[in-house]
């Protein structure tokens, strides 16, 4: 298991005249179930995109050139693959894997209207290596968004069971064994 970063925040979009929003303090320390719980976000589920680089320009222009609608659906993508793998570890069926690349590409090619940009923010992080290693630095760039949960369910719902068609695989079995884990703690 790799050894995880040490890192701390030396420069951000506010420093100088404020803290950092309750959003990108909750997202830092416990990733987006707990921006999820804040309650300007009940109902919705957050993606949250990070863009890592060394200059601070590159990152403002990929603000700038950010679509949430073009964009989200990498987003969603991303998180049910998250969730998929982590669930498909240890479940039976070789057909299970086909299902799981055919649900995250289905979410990553489909349109996703009603994505939500909620806000943005950047910060500069040190990287404190090894003793004697060089210490780096790293802009961090985060851009909200939101997904009201019902429509979102749904949605994803419809790609559960229309990716389910594999002829190796109960298809009520597979949908049913894949829901009713996968929204616990989504």
């Amino acid at each position: 298991m790799p050894k995880e970063e040490v890192w701390e925040i030396i420069e951000h979009e506010k420093t100088g005249s404020g803290g950092l929003p309750e959003w990108v303090t909750r997202y830092l320390q416990d990733g987006s179930p707990s921006v999820e719980a804040m309650p300007e976000f009940a109902g919705r589920y957050v993606f949250v995109s990070e863009a890592e680089g060394v200059s601070l320009s590159a990152l403002e222009q990929r603000l700038r050139d950010f679509d949430a609608p073009l964009d989200f659906p990498q987003l969603a993508a991303l998180r049910v693959q998250r969730r998929l793998t982590v669930l498909g570890g240890d479940q039976p069926g070789a057909g299970f894997s086909r299902y799981q690349e055919e649900v995250v590409r289905a979410l990553a090619d489909a349109p996703w209207v009603g994505a939500r940009r909620e806000g943005d923010f950047w910060l500069l992080r040190s990287f404190a290596g090894e003793p004697g290693a060089e210490e780096r630095e790293s802009y961090l760039l985060l851009i909200l968004l939101s997904f009201d949960q019902t429509e979102f369910r749904s949605r994803l719902d419809q790609i559960l069971w229309q990716r389910a068609e594999d002829p190796e695989v109960e298809r009520e079995q597979l949908v049913r064994r894949t829901r009713s884990v996968f929204y616990d703690n989504f």
